[in-house]
């Protein structure tokens, strides 16, 4: 039997290692293409730099078919393009301008963001004096984006534009400049707007007037709140207007705490026109215009702590039949072995000492994703596995563990202190390990 094993696992490791590339040819064959998603471009719409006279860059991205980036609030999921210019000393770049999004179905979520093209305008401030030896200036912009269909890949880009200095300037790409300038939604405007909140139901309220009836005809009206966590953006969005140029928007609320809020920037979507708008708090408003919320009030007054943690044990019944928790069931099994040869108290203290390590774990887990979410990352849970790292480090882990219980080798004493070493030992600490390490494998 020994000799089977010593001749087994060399096998078995050969194998794996022959399968990886071929798995990695084969993807890039069928399914990956790791080929760029989005091309970027620096444009601007003078042909020349002149001193004291004012330049507009545009920055062009050019998205594949089927595939989108994200807006300064990416909606349910995903992550803002981020922009990093560099021009000569005494130039001043401006704000980037972002054009109106758009709502974006993800499954089952709803990001806002843009497909095919997206220009984004940057006003440039020249000096109104420039060095005689100065005959060029070079405009650089690097940035990150996060690109999407039915996987998300991060990518980045740089682009440059190098604008000779004279005396006199002539508009070019006047094309694209007004592309870039229609899809920008409207500053000037005579748009008067208030939101407000019901922290019972949770529903978000938001009314506008002084639209035109035009608009109010239209039927494609959406509201993009430029804070993250404002509203639910999978939530439908029910609008109601009036002949009088007013418009009330409800939907539901999301989790941040909008009484921090006097007042809301946002881009009101109707139509074929978009409007950048400022909604200020009026606690007068009140939202009647939502579905109402009796169902969710009963169901609230009689669902008891008892239903809570019945359902709970009927849910940890059905995940322990989960593929990715047969480790964990493995892991505890051979521990209660170990467990049986003590004393019921020890036991007891050795259960306590396993949960308690599974508990720290998810502890840790929350509290990097709270903290990550603070710091305005857009990341849920798991977001951990987005990692190939992460992702590449547990599979090799998995398989090791494989063959570990399959009793191909076991880890020496010198290994003691990482991973099975501390899982191994049998004090209380090993007990502690086990949980977190259960914890780690169950993550998938």
């Amino acid at each position: 039997m020994t000799m089977i094993r010593a001749f087994l696992l060399p096998v078995l490791l050969f194998v794996c290692l022959a399968i990886l590339p071929l798995q990695h040819v084969q993807a890039d064959e069928s399914s990956f293409d790791d080929s760029p998603k989005v091309e970027l471009s620096l444009h601007a719409n003078k042909d020349a730099v002149v001193a004291g006279e004012d330049l507009t860059l545009i920055i062009r991205k050019e998205i594949i078919p089927h595939w989108h980036t994200y807006w300064m609030n990416p909606g349910d999921s995903g992550a803002e393009t981020r922009f990093k210019f560099n021009a000569p000393q005494g130039f001043t770049i401006g704000e980037v301008s972002w054009p109106a999004p758009s709502a974006i179905p993800f499954g089952p979520l709803i990001n806002y963001g843009y497909e095919d093209e997206v220009l984004f305008t940057v006003p440039v401030t020249v000096p109104d004096t420039l060095a005689p030896e100065l005959t060029h200036v070079t405009f650089n912009v690097d940035a990150e984006w996060l690109v999407c269909m039915d996987i998300c890949i991060p990518e980045f880009g740089n682009a440059s534009i190098t604008l000779p200095v004279a005396s006199s300037a002539t508009p070019i790409n006047e094309d694209m400049v007004e592309r870039a300038q229609n899809v920008l939604p409207q500053t000037d405007h005579n748009l008067t707007a208030r939101f407000n909140y019901d922290e019972t139901a949770k529903n978000f309220t938001l009314s506008v007037d002084g639209l035109v009836e035009t608009d109010l005809e239209k039927q494609n009206t959406h509201f993009f709140p430029k804070e993250w966590g404002v509203i639910l953006a999978a939530s439908p969005q029910e609008v109601n207007s009036t002949a009088q140029g007013s418009l009330t928007l409800s939907t539901d609320r999301d989790t941040r705490d909008i009484a921090e809020f006097d007042a809301l920037d946002g881009v009101l979507r109707v139509g074929q026109h978009s409007y950048d708008i400022t909604a200020e708090k009026d606690t007068t408003l009140l939202n009647t215009n939502t579905v109402p919320n009796a169902e969710q009030m009963v169901f609230d007054d009689n669902f008891t702590l008892t239903l809570a943690l019945v359902f709970a044990f009927i849910g940890g019944m059905i995940l322990n039949l989960m593929p990715c928790v047969f480790p964990v069931l493995s892991m505890k099994a051979l521990s209660l072995v170990k467990l049986s040869e003590k004393e019921r108290h020890h036991a007891a203290l050795h259960g306590a000492a396993y949960a308690g390590g599974i508990i720290a774990s998810f502890w840790v887990v929350a509290g990097s994703l709270i903290a990550l979410q603070s710091l305005g990352a857009q990341i849920g849970w798991g977001f951990q596995l987005q990692n190939p790292i992460v992702t590449g480090l547990l599979a090799y882990l998995l398989f090791a563990l494989g063959l570990n219980l399959a009793g191909f080798f076991e880890f020496s004493n010198k290994l003691s202190g990482v991973g099975q070493g501390l899982t191994a030992q049998h004090s209380y600490k090993g007990s502690f390990f086990t949980g977190v390490l259960a914890t780690l494998v169950a993550t998938p």
